[in-house]
């Protein structure tokens, strides 16, 4: 496979995924505004939608770690630490 192929395939993968994180994000803010506004009005103080607020908050976090911390993120930036290291071991040996 071409490097270049590579590198729009892993390019687009990463901002699909950054498109989808916002996407959970809006219906996030949107879904539990509603849930406040619902629950203001019968109630006149936020009670019970803080749990789903809470719950979802904590899947938004864990979804904005994986976009931000995605592993194969990782893998590529060890491997591309290793092979700077192997080359520079090499040209440090050469001399």
């Amino acid at each position: 496979m071409d490097q270049n192929t590579e590198t729009y395939s892993g390019t687009t993968v990463k901002i699909e995924a950054k498109i989808l994180l916002y996407k959970h994000i809006v219906v996030f803010i949107a879904i539990n505004l509603f849930l406040c506004l619902i629950n203001l009005i019968c109630s006149a103080r936020i009670s019970w939608a803080l749990w789903p607020i809470l719950g979802w908050g904590i899947l938004i976090a864990a979804h904005i770690f994986y976009v931000v911390f995605h592993t194969q993120d990782l893998k590529e930036c060890m491997i591309k630490k290793e092979i700077a290291r192997e080359e520079k071991k090499k040209s440090t040996t050469k001399k």
